[in-house]
């Protein structure tokens, strides 16, 4: 799956079967446009990786994630028939494979960006540089309500600042150390306050990784 390119932010479905990533592709000018691929196991290995049918020329796409039924797909990419920037997509699959992707609401999308989608039941968490927030890209929620996605929600302090804070993602396998922790959650940051360009806040548990926070 890796080549000369550059590939990354994968999103598996719930049996570890499919893999969704993104392949930028642009030699010596630099990545040029970005496709989401997708890449199957057939139990010994993984398939070449092929661009999913709906993806158009000259359009950027990345940061996907699937749903729990692996029936949905959400992804951000600038075509320029969304609201402006970088906006959310959604796409459904049936027995006859991938649909038309649809822009989500303006619940969601605005003229900013909105970026880094992850989806954990009824709720999609994404990022933003646009909706009301703490400064730069911030961390927000919408979940669905008789059929609609609710208002976007600012998850706050500690989780946003006034640097760039993205990437949150949910992780319901790790053991938890205390039984007062429901999960665990990750994300990147900006702040100044780590150990290097996109690490973590004295207020929040330090993964042993760079670039990450821990969130209990």
């Amino acid at each position: 799956m890796n080549t000369p390119n550059n590939e990354g932010s994968a999103t598996f479905n719930a049996n570890y079967s499919e893999v969704y990533f993104s392949r930028c592709v642009g030699g010596k000018r630099g990545d040029i446009y970005c496709q989401l691929v997708v890449s199957e196991w057939n139990g010994q290995s993984w398939s070449a990786p092929t661009p999913l049918p709906f993806v158009k020329e000259e359009v950027n796409y990345g940061h996907s994630t699937i749903s729990k039924d692996g029936r949905t797909l959400y992804f951000e990419c600038n075509d320029p028939e969304g609201w402006g920037g970088v906006d959310i997509w959604v796409v459904e699959r049936t027995t006859q494979g991938w649909g038309t992707p649809q822009l989500m609401s303006r619940s969601i999308n605005t003229e900013g960006d909105e970026r880094y989608p992850f989806i954990d039941s009824d709720t999609l968490y994404f990022s933003s540089d646009y909706h009301e927030g703490m400064g730069g890209l911030d961390i927000f929620k919408s979940y669905k309500l008789n059929g609609r996605w609710t208002s976007a929600q600012n998850l706050k302090t500690p989780i946003n600042s006034g640097a760039d804070d993205f990437g949150y993602i949910i992780d319901y396998a790790t053991a938890k150390k205390s039984s007062d922790i429901e999960y665990l959650g990750y994300f990147s940051s900006s702040r100044n306050t780590g150990e290097g360009q996109m690490t973590s806040t004295s207020s929040l548990k330090k993964c042993r990784h760079h670039h990450l926070f821990c969130h209990y």
